[in-house]
């Protein structure tokens, strides 16, 4: 079910640092579209519905690859395709801090952090949450 809402966001904010988005309705929001956001340091995205991890993570590691912190909150339920990370995780040059809140589910391997973690050379402080299924 969709109740409507923000579909698509374009990022054209050459001194935007910080990018909260927090959705709480079913969405069909587009992670994909190129973001012209220089100075951006500070990813914050919180979903609770399906969202394909695969598409955030490619986003954010190319689009905004001066990005110091990354925030994850995700609440995916039932749905297996939002487990997976993508074959080719991105590089995070700049990443030093990655917060991860996941819910419990056999369908996600939390093993597949490592390869996020891996992709983040300067990562200093990881902070990984896994909670179970509400």
């Amino acid at each position: 079910m969709c109740y409507g809402g923000v579909n698509e966001i374009s990022l054209c904010a050459e001194n935007l640092v910080i990018l909260e988005i927090e959705l709480e309705v079913d969405s069909a929001m587009n992670f994909s579209h190129p973001t012209n956001a220089p100075k951006l340091q500070h990813v914050s995205i919180s979903v609770m519905y399906p969202h394909d991890v695969r598409d955030i993570i490619t986003w954010v590691g190319k689009d905004c690859p001066q990005v110091e912190s990354l925030y994850f909150d995700m609440w995916f339920g039932d749905h297996p395709w939002a487990y997976s990370l993508p074959s080719e995780v991105p590089t995070f040059g700049h990443l030093r801090q990655l917060y991860i809140l996941m819910e419990y589910n056999q369908l996600f391997d939390v093993t597949q952090v490592a390869a996020l973690i891996t992709a983040c050379p300067l990562l200093q402080r990881l902070h990984l949450v896994v909670s179970p299924l509400l």
